[in-house]
């Protein structure tokens, strides 16, 4: 079984960016993921981490071995004002850059498909 340290370097060298570069991309110190060595981090570190992966904290902790968030999941668990700040932390999307209309277009078709979506 993997550790979180672990997970998180594997995920990391998979999106090609350092441990440094991942600690401070998610606005953490620079040396704080290595420090998940030897300690256990906070959980709102851990949660940045995984937004800045795109995996879910569960899989960064072992307890899945499905990287991806569920998008559907997160929005019927989330709050209008969450799922505004999901989408504004989103820069860009397979390679290309989304501006403010693009968020708001997305924003209105997860919830016109959550919405519909039958249980």
């Amino acid at each position: 079984m993997t550790t979180l340290y672990e997970r998180t370097k594997n995920v990391a060298k998979e999106k090609k960016i350092s441990l440094k570069q991942l600690a401070l991309s998610s606005g953490l110190n620079e040396n704080a993921i290595y420090d998940w060595q030897k300690s256990t981090p906070k959980v709102d570190n851990l949660k940045k981490v995984a937004d800045t992966l795109n995996v879910s904290v569960d899989y960064l902790l072992g307890d899945t071995d499905e990287k991806e968030k569920n998008i559907v999941t997160v929005t019927k668990k989330t709050t209008d004002a969450e799922l505004d700040r999901l989408l504004d932390s989103t820069e860009s999307y397979d390679g290309k850059e989304l501006n403010d209309q693009d968020r708001k277009t997305m924003k209105d078709l997860i919830k016109a498909y959550v919405r519909n979506k039958p249980e």
